[in-house]
């Protein structure tokens, strides 16, 4: 079907006015609040875009395109304001409670137990970093919120709480632990020597394992290796992404009965998750 010649300019006349503005903002906010993801409203002006882009070709008015796509990117633009604004306030909340945490020693070690998945009895804990937010009386895990310490070179100061708290509490344990360990920790010399003046102090090394998180990019393995060749205490452990080089095998998030029993049947070493014990604050080992 053929389109009237003067279609072409006419296509998208109206006034981008301030009412205009304030309706499309309006929308961008009901899309937040609504918790529709941003990567929607791209894929559907997308679609918009190719639609278009294909009809006026088809018919005639392949010059009109630039203009097009620049009225398609100013509505893109406007209605992803909102996602934007919301991003810049969820950066500044993260900033605000790392830097808190820091200042207020609001680094809080927790742990979960890891079980021998044929006797089901404690093999060791895993130690886990939370954050207190004292305004909310809340605690946050740190994973969500790593990128945000990286770049603001913030987790330097969140680990060295963290290792200090952790290694202070197990010395006067029996326990053995591990602490997670990410790439950027045995790349900066400060944090090394902190680990190395906590193995020199701690009385039984053998019970320390060090577990660099399978999920950090590893881009220069030597340094790995010469983080595991300094000198350290005979016994510390160090485990490099365990599951790809078949070592022992944890299976973590056991969440119900029914996988746990699974799990008992298969070749799996140790046990971790939700229906064996939730995560709960090192210092309660302490009361034990």
């Amino acid at each position: 079907m053929k389109i009237p010649r003067t279609l072409g300019s006419r296509s998208f006349i109206g006034h981008y006015d301030m009412p205009y503005f304030n309706k499309l903002n309006i929308i961008s906010e009901t899309h937040v609040k609504i918790g529709l993801p941003s990567h929607y409203v791209h894929a559907a002006f997308s679609f918009v875009r190719q639609f278009l882009e294909q009809y006026f070709t088809e018919n005639g008015y392949a010059l009109h395109m630039p203009s097009i796509h620049k009225i398609i990117d100013i509505n893109l633009d406007i209605l992803s304001l909102a996602y934007k604004e919301e991003s810049q306030q969820k950066l500044l909340e993260e900033v605000i409670l790392i830097k808190q945490s820091i200042k207020n020693n609001n680094v809080i070690p927790y742990v979960q137990p890891i079980v021998d998945a044929k006797t089901g009895k404690i093999s060791k804990y895993e130690c886990l970093m939370r954050l207190y937010d004292e305004g909310n009386d809340t605690l946050h895990s740190i994973y969500p919120l790593l990128r945000t310490a990286k770049e603001t070179l913030l987790y330097e100061a969140l680990m060295a709480q963290m290792l200090d708290k952790t290694f202070t509490i197990f010395e006067k344990l029996p326990y053995s632990f591990s602490v997670n360990l990410s790439y950027d920790d045995i790349v900066n010399d400060s944090c090394r020597e902190q680990i190395c003046n906590h193995l020199n102090a701690f009385p039984d090394p053998q019970r320390i394992i060090f577990e660099i998180l399978e999920t950090d990019f590893i881009i220069d393995f030597d340094i790995v290796i010469d983080f595991n060749q300094q000198p350290r205490p005979k016994g510390t452990g160090l485990l490099i992404i365990a599951k790809d080089i078949q070592a022992e095998t944890i299976a973590e998030y056991v969440h119900n009965r029914e996988v746990y029993e699974v799990l008992q049947t298969l070749n799996v070493d140790y046990l971790q998750g939700y229906f064996i014990q939730k995560p709960f604050p090192a210092s309660k080992l302490l009361e034990r």
